[in-house]
């Protein structure tokens, strides 16, 4: 009898266990309520070795606002802090039109591997857009524009480096913005579109896909969290973080 009430035991714990687990592997849409996060800031260090004279390392700042789009921030901040994005590449790098005010955008957040079978497993829920636009320095998860509804948004982040917002608010909700840095993405070298890397080869093939042919790509070395009192120990004397873009939804957008 009393083994009986061990095995039981023993059952009914590993049951519980099991529970924890696929409960703490699910969704980021457990227990995310809009605005219930604080921002958090996000090191991003690059590097280029072949589109300069020597070789170029420098780093830019994200300021995450989880009130924007609470299920992006959290997974965003679930990637960081697992090192998803570390040693990858930026593999798209769209120019901007000739007046820069749309076209350019930079992705990042694609790679090889068990981790990103994971999460294409797991794509994002919809989350409500207009709460941020798609303004110049945002962030927001990117969402395949050729599916017919939202589209799967899983790893893969666009930087708006010019006003997306008539091209990309349909589908993309911004999450966050670069507070600092922003020159690092503008310089980087850019890819014409029928060009760029194709998205399934870098899933099968990774780095060595894209290092063999796009010699050009910057680099994501790391992501890394920050406090904000060591962000702002970053900053030059009479430097300032960006400030928070504005979006007025009849339409006055300014950074």
């Amino acid at each position: 009898m009393l083994r009986s009430e061990i095995l039981v035991t023993l059952l009914i714990f590993v049951a519980l266990l099991s529970t924890t687990f696929v409960l703490s592997e699910e969704g980021d849409d457990k227990g995310v309520e809009e605005g219930s996060d604080p921002p958090y800031y996000v090191k991003i260090d690059v590097a280029n070795f072949e589109s300069y004279g020597d070789p170029h390392h420098g780093s830019f700042i994200l300021k995450v606002i989880p009130e924007w789009a609470p299920l992006s921030a959290k997974r965003f901040k679930k990637l960081v802090l697992s090192k998803f994005y570390d040693n990858t590449r930026f593999f798209s790098v769209l120019p901007e039109n000739e007046s820069g005010t749309s076209g350019g955008t930079v992705q990042f957040g694609v790679k090889k591997g068990k981790a990103q079978k994971k999460w294409d497993r797991r794509p994002l829920k919809d989350e409500p857009l207009g709460v941020m636009s798609n303004l110049p320095g945002t962030v927001a998860f990117w969402a395949d524009p050729k599916e017919h509804t939202r589209g799967r948004r899983c790893t893969s982040v666009v930087v708006n480096r010019a006003d997306n917002a008539d091209k990309l608010d349909h589908k993309h909700a911004p999450f966050g913005y670069i507070a600092l840095g922003f020159e690092e993405v503008r310089i980087m070298p850019e890819l014409p579109e029928h060009k760029s890397p194709r998205l399934h080869t870098i899933r099968l093939q990774g780095n060595e896909y894209l290092d063999r042919n796009f010699t050009k790509l910057t680099r994501l070395v790391s992501a890394t969290l920050m406090e904000e009192e060591d962000v702002l120990g970053m900053l030059r004397e009479g430097e300032e973080l960006a400030p928070m873009p504005v979006f007025n939804k009849f339409g006055n957008k300014e950074l």
